[in-house]
């Protein structure tokens, strides 16, 4: 990430990150994972809003007003609204 943010074309230009997952552990470097991406990881299992199950860690530094207006109309937003805070 920092090679990225210190990349000629990215000056001036925030850097933000959207990223899913398998679900990382503290002793399989969650902290680390945390730190190169500048964010909380989440978990969340899709069961909660779909007919699958699928357990995921998922990563955003996009604050909840920048996201498109569909997303934020969804029922996934809905549910991870609560951790972008």
């Amino acid at each position: 990430m920092q090679k990225i943010r210190e990349h000629p074309i990215q000056e001036g230009t925030p850097l933000y990150v959207i990223c899913e997952n398998v679900v990382i552990s503290e002793k399989d470097g969650l902290a680390k994972v945390e730190e190169h991406l500048n964010c909380t990881g989440h978990r969340i299992d899709s069961k909660n809003f779909s007919p699958c199950k699928r357990d995921r860690m998922y990563f955003t530094t996009v604050r909840p007003d920048f996201m498109p207006i569909i997303f934020r109309s969804s029922f996934l937003f809905q549910f991870i609204k609560p951790f972008l805070s």
